[in-house]
């Protein structure tokens, strides 16, 4: 069977609204074409097709608009001749759909590091936290990146647009300073409004085409601890205790409290200078709270003067007491 006068049209409308079309590149096994710009269609005029013609193609190529983010780009075909086709009608013409990718976001993870509250206090040796003591992290459902606080890798990196869960990490270690550092929420902001993003819980959400920053600060925290020396039986004047009566023991306590419950304080030792003029009972009628060791070292042959010292035989931790007092006695000498 030969059907006769066999033409198809291809409607582009749905492609050259995203694409450009290169006429050159139209190619047809049998018949001609033609390409009306006005309208956006082609017609392919095959003429006549016998079943002994084998399969007749039309071929073209496009190429996509560089804005055509998030796009369908779509084609309807109808076909007909002398014989009514079963497919590819008017009312039921062919379609085929391709959708583009969204357009990429562009994210920026920024390292912020706060050592005011210690200026000043450090001792000889410790340093401070910087940015790169930290790895940022963007995790999304298909891509992710990170890198130190500062680096490259973590600066204006295209990604999907999208939901990605912010994180960071300490990298360094050895510097047992870093563990007194608090961080704070996550912040961000778009160099475009209209393409912009959602935070929530140190989740962001990238729109299309969006570029985002998102910064975290961690500050660093100073140990506020209080120490309190007296004698158990004040008379509440204020008025500092000396003993002095000669032979006769006084009972003291020092009272240690930590005022930043929030940290961990590794290595806390509470020292007391005392006078050569007092000799401090031996260690073992001290009153030591649970988890801490008494000494006393650098008196004289007599036993007068030297230091206290009382040492935590583990880090602080918020699971601790906040508050111990010591007690022991002292003799004041001649």
């Amino acid at each position: 069977v030969t059907v006769h006068d066999v033409v198809a049209v291809d409607d582009l409308t749905g492609v050259v609204d995203h694409a450009v079309l290169d006429v050159d590149s139209i190619t047809a096994t049998k018949g001609t074409f033609d390409y009306d710009a006005a309208t956006k269609k082609l017609t392919w005029t095959v003429g006549d097709l016998s079943a002994a013609d084998g399969v007749q193609t039309l071929e073209y190529s496009i190429t996509v608009n560089a804005d055509a983010w998030d796009a369908t780009i779509g084609n309807s075909v109808t076909a007909g001749g002398d014989v009514p086709s079963e497919e590819c009608t008017v009312e039921a013409p062919c379609t085929t759909d391709h959708h583009t990718d969204p357009e990429p976001a562009q994210l920026t993870l920024v390292k912020d590091v706060d050592n005011s509250a210690w200026e000043g206090k450090l001792r000889e040796g410790q340093q401070p936290g910087t940015p790169a003591d930290w790895i940022l992290s963007a995790t999304g459902d298909d891509s992710a990146f990170g890198g130190e606080g500062g680096s490259t890798a973590i600066v204006d990196q295209t990604v999907e647009p999208g939901a990605y869960v912010l994180n960071e990490t300490l990298t360094a270690e050895g510097n047992p300073l870093l563990d007194f550092y608090e961080a704070g929420d996550w912040s961000c902001s778009a160099a475009d409004p209209e393409k912009g993003f959602s935070l929530s819980e140190g989740v962001v959400t990238l729109d299309p085409g969006a570029d985002v920053t998102c910064t975290i600060v961690n500050t660093a925290q100073a140990v506020d601890l209080t120490i309190d020396k007296q004698d158990v039986a004040g008379d509440g004047s204020g008025a500092p205790f000396v003993p002095t009566g000669e032979g006769k023991s006084y009972p003291y306590t020092i009272t240690v409290t930590n005022k930043t419950p929030t940290l961990v304080v590794p290595d806390v030792v509470v020292t007391d200078e005392l006078p050569v003029t007092l000799k401090v009972a031996p260690i073992a009628s001290w009153t030591m709270p649970a988890g801490w060791t008494a000494s006393h070292s650098g008196a004289d042959a007599d036993g007068f003067g030297g230091t206290v010292r009382f040492t935590k035989d583990a880090a602080w931790s918020p699971a601790d007491a906040q508050q111990f007092v010591f007690g022991f006695e002292v003799t004041p000498g001649t």
